[in-house]
């Protein structure tokens, strides 16, 4: 009896050693489908099939990426993207091929748009001159005063994926890659100036685009209302910026760029 006991319990313990590599196996395949399974993943397949023109599958899985992380900006913004070109009609607006919702082809016009694929904070790069002349021209008070905007806009705006980094597919982007200074004021009160209106500071573009949504062209309605502290706070300091009649050749460059 002592000698068939020896002889089981190495087959005990080899089939319990299967057994272990099994479950540990399972647990890695389970693993594995829910990494493939998360947001991240469908974004990713969804950029993939959006570059290759295959629309229909693009939208299904960024649909799915947004239902998994419905916070983030990305997977909002290329949602966006794929219904503006889809159209009324699904053929697709932004080119001439046949990629719309239909999944064949790809957009051969001019008119592609870029994908969102953040890369990081974007540096400051305005130089001393420039900012020199920023504040010469804008007033010391304007720019210290922009510390409190810029701290909006990046609890509002920047959170990361949109506004904050590069590569969203965000019409502008602060630049928050190091410390906050003079220097970083300047640069991202250029940056946001171009989309105000001093003359009428309601109808500035940097509180209509968030105000109004998807119906404005945005990706999402950030600001809530007219009534919302931060709306009344923007508007407010736009209100105190000298007019564009006051101002010199500072932007010149044409019309400013709308916000996304």
């Amino acid at each position: 009896m002592r000698q068939t006991r020896q002889v089981q319990t190495p087959r005990v313990m080899g089939v319990l050693a299967i057994v272990g590599l099994a479950v540990l196996a399972a647990g890695a395949v389970r693993g594995l489908a829910a990494e493939a399974d998360s947001a991240d993943a469908l974004y990713a397949k969804a950029r993939q099939a959006y570059q290759e023109g295959r629309r229909a599958q693009a939208l299904t899985d960024a649909l799915a990426a947004h239902k998994k992380a419905p916070e983030d900006v990305r997977v909002k913004y290329l949602v966006y993207l794929l219904r503006e070109e889809a159209g009324p009609t699904g053929t697709g607006t932004s080119g001439t091929g046949t990629g719309g919702t239909s999944g064949t082809g790809t957009n051969t016009g001019g008119g592609t748009v870029a994908l969102p694929a953040a890369t990081g904070p974007k540096a400051v790069t305005i130089t001393t001159e420039e900012m020199n002349t920023l504040v010469k021209e804008e007033g010391q008070k304007a720019i210290r005063q922009f510390r409190a905007i810029q701290q909006i806009l990046q609890r509002r705006c920047a959170d990361g994926k949109c506004h904050g980094v590069q590569g969203t597919g965000a019409k502008w982007v602060l630049a928050l890659k190091g410390t906050t200074n003079q220097q970083m004021l300047a640069e991202n009160f250029r940056i946001v100036s171009q989309f105000v209106n001093r003359d009428n500071p309601p109808e500035s573009p940097l509180l209509l685009k968030p105000l109004g949504g998807k119906e404005a062209g945005h990706p999402e309605k950030t600001i809530r209302g007219k009534t919302d502290p931060i709306y009344q706070q923007l508007l407010k300091y736009i209100g105190t910026l000298r007019k564009a009649t006051q101002k010199g050749g500072f932007w010149e460059g044409g019309a400013p760029p709308e916000i996304p």
